[in-house]
């Protein structure tokens, strides 16, 4: 049983290192692998930065989710802590959250929000140019996902060498199942993770934090100092070894996520990719 398995891994390892190179041969030919040259001269305050992860960590991650429990509390007598009100009360935590950094950026100023948004925000904006981030959004799924399918199995046949088992989740998946049984919660779901998640996620890892990053270390360096941060982000003790596997995948995406917002200049881009990747997610895990 356990060779059938590692015999499965190993062809799925194979076949991920041969799409990987036809679709990075194909990038590279089309020129995909090009960063604009930028001169750094406008730098986000820190400030935004600050507030921005303070919004979502503060309100969205906890004082929203226990306030929802207090009421849940007040109306039914009792604690719910069942897998499908936590993932209620979480996911609209985030679409909450998200709306707040909403009317957060109504106090920024344009330039602020032109260094956060890119050229979306810039004056020269045009619909060919947003129909291009979005599309490039899309190739770049095509281009990212045979290699973190490779990083993955990498990491799975590491495990599997050593004879250790891993069969934890990531947090998110397990959120998607435990909503299956129930169609409101899982389209309340889906939703959050399709558009909320990779909004607020590309807002504060790419927007805010990379474009910081980016004054400071230069923009190939902010990439990779965000992408760090924006794995570690996502542990989680629940996932156990399992964070070994996950965040490292999470790290080249968000590799991906970070240069095709600079390619692009763009966080719609970014945000395309992301929504991209999660709502095929949240498609295999409903067919499976």
């Amino acid at each position: 049983m356990e060779e059938t398995i590692a015999a499965d891994s190993l062809q799925i390892l194979l076949v991920g290192v041969f799409w990987m190179l036809l679709t990075t041969l194909f990038a590279w030919k089309m020129g995909y692998y090009y960063l604009p040259k930028q001169d750094v001269q406008e730098k986000l305050p820190f400030r935004v930065v600050l507030v921005s992860f303070a919004i979502v960590i503060l309100l969205a991650m906890l004082i929203i989710p226990i306030i929802s429990i207090l009421a849940i509390y007040l109306y039914k007598g009792k604690i719910d802590t069942s897998p499908k009100t936590i993932t209620l009360i979480n996911y609209v935590s985030v679409m909450i959250g998200s709306l707040i950094l909403g009317v957060f950026q109504f106090f920024l100023s344009n330039k602020e929000r032109e260094l956060i948004w890119g050229k979306l925000f810039g004056p020269k904006i045009s619909f060919d140019k947003t129909l291009k981030d979005i599309l490039m959004g899309i190739l770049t799924w095509f281009i990212s996902y045979p290699v973190l399918i490779v990083v993955s199995r990498l990491v799975s046949l590491s495990f599997e060498h050593y004879g250790i088992e891993v069969l934890v989740d990531q947090i998110a998946v397990s959120h998607v199942r435990a909503a299956l049984s129930s169609p409101l919660i899982f389209a309340i779901v889906a939703i959050s993770v399709i558009i909320f998640v990779p909004v607020i996620e590309e807002f504060l890892f790419r927007g805010c934090l990379q474009t910081w990053l980016k004054g400071k270390l230069g923009v190939k360096n902010a990439i990779v100092v965000s992408s760090l941060i924006f794995a570690g982000f996502h542990f989680s003790v629940a996932q156990e070894l399992g964070n070994v596997e996950i965040l490292t995948t999470l790290f080249f995406l968000s590799l991906f996520l970070g240069f095709i917002y600079e390619r692009q200049q763009s966080l719609l881009a970014s945000i395309t990719l992301h929504s991209f990747f999660n709502g095929l997610s949240v498609l295999f895990i409903a067919l499976s």
